[in-house]
């Protein structure tokens, strides 16, 4: 008796018109003379194991454009050059739109966009996010002050103490932000922001 193993993945839609992931095992078993007698199989929901899955690659994806855009930063000859390659590397593999970097100046009451990516069809901010009021924008400046990042799934969500930000995001057309600490000596010295 031998066994004929098959095994396939699918998207399939459910009684209540959702699509699920489900994976199908089958073994075809032949007899002594080669001919199927049997065959036997069984469904399961794997829609946990894609998950996982996707979040494995996106966060290899990420380590790899980290690693990538390190390489370019060290490498750079010119650091504004090198700056803006690694906003490009950074922004494309997390999907933004746009990839800044802030920088505080005048005891961080004051703060400038320095560099920017914008993907295609986005239009470049660089030259209208200059001489900004940290005082402004007080929610965000309070994570970031932690060395926190500021993570923000939907702009439309935030707390009430976060209407000064909110109302800048709206003005850019943000829908979600992500916004990272730039530290010297644990201390806050700009941020870069993906949008």
């Amino acid at each position: 008796v031998t066994n004929v193993t098959l095994a396939t993945s699918e998207n399939w839609k459910d009684k209540s018109g959702e699509y699920r992931w489900l994976g199908d095992m089958r073994a075809l078993i032949l007899g002594e003379d080669g001919q199927p007698i049997a065959l036997v199989g069984g469904i399961r929901d794997i829609a946990e194991r894609r998950q996982a899955e996707a979040e494995m690659a996106h966060r290899l994806k990420i380590e790899s454009a980290v690693a990538e855009a390190s390489s370019v930063l060290v490498g750079a000859e010119d650091v504004d050059v090198g700056l803006n390659a690694a906003l490009r590397i950074l922004g494309e593999a997390v999907g933004a739109n746009r990839a800044y970097c802030f920088m505080l100046r005048d005891n961080d009451t004051k703060m400038d966009n320095t560099h920017e990516w914008c993907a295609a069809g986005t239009e470049p901010q660089i030259y209208n996010l200059q001489d900004i009021d940290c005082t402004a924008i007080p929610w965000t400046m309070e994570r970031l002050a932690l060395g926190d990042p500021v993570i923000v799934p939907d702009t439309a969500a935030v707390p009430p103490d976060a209407v000064a930000a909110k109302k800048s995001w709206k003005a850019l057309n943000f829908h979600s932000l992500l916004a990272v600490p730039l530290l010297s000596d644990g201390k806050p010295i700009g941020y870069v922001r993906f949008a």
